[in-house]
């Protein structure tokens, strides 16, 4: 996915870093040597209500096919004059946004407020990205695409994001769709059937295209929607050096299979009498299939039937592309709490996208690690140890 949005709309150049291009320039590409300053806007970037004044912990994070969430806790004088009081008792969820800047970067968080809690010596406000209105919104009509269908299904994704907030007064959830395409070939058979309160919500529904054929993140401000498969070039190498802590490389088991069904809606011309094969599409009830080698470890399979496809082609597309991650043990890279990323780490916060391909070389474990991961999560604290980053990395395609 790339990164090719200003993010900065609202605040000044010369705090954003913004390029003639729109595009952030970094002030500093040191990583856990900044610090934060956060406000509360109306939604859509609308005008400011407060400055969130001596913040005592920030953490904000990044994730692959998911919500990413924030929080920030201010801390009180217990004294019901604290001149910051009238400005966090008008605090409302979803009326509110919680932007977060970065000294070196601008923008590097925003998204609606879902959550406030008051103490007698703090306040806690919570907040997830953009797409959190999905949760809340439920498409209310079909949106079928028949077998034979060649559109993107990154386009199908955008239609259900547009869809579910075609009705709604929060425009800023449309203003930045970044579509890269879903990286299948042009004649593609991508049926699939999303229909009226199938979801049930819409971000179930784009849920389901990520499980097998789409990655998504916001970015700051932006929705990025791009293919599955690993980015061709690399932000960087991570190796043991620009670790500062303990790491942990899981092979995980549970999520490893070499055969792949994938039911799919019917099928006019099979046999109820005949047998499951690879070419499936004269069986019934057949789903697509997919098959690998089973190595050392004999038969493991996975069963899937939430997709809503409705022919046999795109249900044996499904399973091929489950298969390609989870043919052997998917290796899962994370830091531990405490763990975070050296300074001199040789990318900027901002080149940490997630769905962007990592290359790792790590030799100091018993496990040595010379592979390409895709990043999954990007969390960073701030508080009074200073700041703290740290990422999760999965393997596709393992060797």
């Amino acid at each position: 996915m790339a990164y090719k949005y200003g993010f900065c709309d609202g605040f000044s150049d010369d705090l954003c870093g913004v390029s003639d291009k729109g595009t952030i320039t970094p002030i500093g590409n040191m990583l856990g040597c900044s610090s934060h300053v956060a406000y509360v806007q109306d939604k859509c970037q609308g005008p400011r209500l407060c400055e969130l004044l001596d913040i005592s912990e920030l953490n904000y994070d990044r994730r692959l096919d998911d919500v990413s969430e924030a929080f920030v806790e201010i801390p009180l004088s217990g004294d019901e004059h604290d001149s910051c009081c009238s400005c966090l008792a008008d605090v409302e969820p979803w009326c509110h946004i919680l932007t977060i800047v970065r000294e070196s970067d601008g923008v590097v968080w925003s998204g609606p407020i879902t959550k406030v809690v008051y103490r007698y010596n703090s306040v806690r406000i919570e907040a997830r990205d953009k797409l959190a209105w999905l949760q809340k919104r439920v498409n209310e009509v079909d949106l079928f695409y028949p077998p034979g269908s060649t559109v993107p299904y990154t386009d199908v994704a955008q239609d259900i994001i547009e869809t579910a907030m075609a009705e709604d007064d929060s425009p800023c959830v449309l203003d930045c769709i970044i579509n890269n395409g879903d990286g299948l070939p042009a004649g593609a058979d991508r049926g699939i059937d999303f229909p009226a309160f199938g979801g049930p919500t819409a971000f179930d529904d784009l849920q389901t295209l990520a499980d097998f054929a789409v990655d998504y993140t916001v970015m700051n401000q932006c929705i990025i929607l791009g293919p599955e498969q690993l980015p061709a070039i690399a932000i960087g190498i991570l190796t043991d050096e620009h670790i500062l802590g303990e790491l942990e490389i899981t092979k995980d088991g549970i999520q490893q299979a070499n055969t792949i069904f994938v039911r799919y809606e019917g099928d006019a011309d099979c046999d109820p009498g005949g047998t499951c094969d690879l070419q499936g599409a004269l069986t019934c009830p057949c789903p697509g299939i997919a098959e690998g080698a089973q190595e050392c470890y004999g038969l493991t399979e996975q069963v899937f039937d939430d997709f809503g496809l409705n022919n046999v082609d795109s249900a044996n597309q499904v399973a091929s592309s489950i298969l390609n991650n989870t043919r052997i043990a998917p290796r899962i890279l994370e830091f531990p709490p405490g763990t975070r990323l050296s300074p001199e780490t040789p990318w900027s916060l901002n080149e940490m996208i997630p769905g962007q391909r990592m290359d790792v070389a790590l030799s100091k474990l018993c496990l040595p690690i010379f592979q390409s991961f895709k990043i999954q999560k990007v969390e960073v604290r701030d508080g009074a140890a200073g700041e703290e980053i740290s990422i999760d990395l999965k393997a596709l395609n393992p060797l």
